[in-house]
């Protein structure tokens, strides 16, 4: 049995670092446009390609601190499989259930770097996925999905009770708000949302502690909200937990999130306690932070008890 079943859109990732921009902020700089010359050729100081997405960046980050970790996803007939497949047996993923779909174009995204933020243009080809219980694994993680992804909900509703459940539904699924995704939410171990995505979510102005509250009032076991250089809130029914951020210094932040959950996954497959999962996921997050792309900067087993004993990267 695999210890952890991933679900959800894989994508070719280029990573641009931009030396020069401009941002447009309002009053309370909470929101900014990022702002580049029209018309013009702009000089880029580092141009990489990555495999990335949610799904897969958590089967490396999970596989990476000794578990058995395998990705469902779906990619399109345009040559993408062949160089998916290389990285991720690389990372010690099992492929078997990747699939390729003909007349299909693959996922794709364009990530700006400008001072350590990330902007990304996202190419999200829908694709339908289904469960039926097989591979059988002791968590599924579901994460990112275009818009075909009732058909899988539903699956994962049905299997209830079967399954350790853990979700992170993407922009698609948290803008829609659809009634099946807070029907999976209620099915669901755990459930992984930064502050804007619960907001959203919820519709509330509230706290991260308080949407994480409020995120377990819909059903999941544990609440996991996020809020960037702030650090993360879960909540279990009983406590609130607070796990700060891992001093580390921030290169490009792309993927942070994906290894914050790869290090909660990982604690809950070694059945260790909440406030702990939470420490190596922040310890995960702050590593990759100091890598351009995902999975560059995610840990090993070693390499998290060595951060964990001395307190730095």
């Amino acid at each position: 049995m695999l210890d952890l079943l991933t679900i959800g859109a894989t994508k070719l990732n280029t990573y641009i670092r931009l030396p020069s921009a401009s941002l447009l902020c309002g009053r309370r700089k909470t929101e900014c446009q990022l702002c580049l010359a029209a018309g013009e050729k702009i000089p880029v100081q580092e141009f990489n390609t990555q495999i990335a997405g949610t799904a897969p960046n958590v089967a490396v980050g999970v596989a990476r601190l000794g578990f058995n970790s395998a990705l469902m996803t779906t990619v399109g007939d345009d040559g993408f499989l062949a160089h998916a497949k290389v990285f991720l047996k690389k990372e010690g993923v099992n492929t078997k259930f990747i699939k390729q779909e003909a007349g299909f174009r693959s996922s794709a995204a364009v990530v700006l770097n400008y001072q350590g933020e990330s902007t990304q243009l996202v190419d999200l080809v829908p694709h339908i996925y289904r469960y039926s219980g097989r591979p059988r694994a002791k968590f599924l993680h579901v994460g990112e999905l275009g818009g075909d992804y009732l058909s899988l909900y539903r699956d994962l509703i049905k299997a209830k009770g079967s399954i350790r459940l853990s979700l992170n539904p993407g922009p698609v699924q948290i803008s829609e708000r659809s009634e099946i995704l807070f029907r999976l939410i209620t099915t669901s171990e755990i459930v992984f949302l930064n502050t804007v995505e619960a907001r959203t979510l919820l519709k509330t102005k509230a706290s991260p502690q308080k949407c994480a509250e409020k995120l377990y009032q819909l059903g999941a076991n544990i609440a996991v909200v996020t809020d960037g250089l702030k650090g993360a809130w879960a909540y279990d029914g009983e406590h609130s937990h607070f796990a700060p951020i891992f001093p580390a210094k921030t290169y490009e932040t792309t993927g942070a999130g994906d290894g914050f959950t790869s290090g909660v996954l990982a604690g809950l497959l070694a059945n260790i306690d909440l406030p702990t999962c939470l420490q190596w996921g922040a310890i995960n997050a702050g590593s990759v932070v100091t890598k351009i792309g995902p999975t560059k900067g995610l840990l090993n087993r070693n390499e998290l008890k060595r951060a964990i004993k001395s307190g730095q990267l």
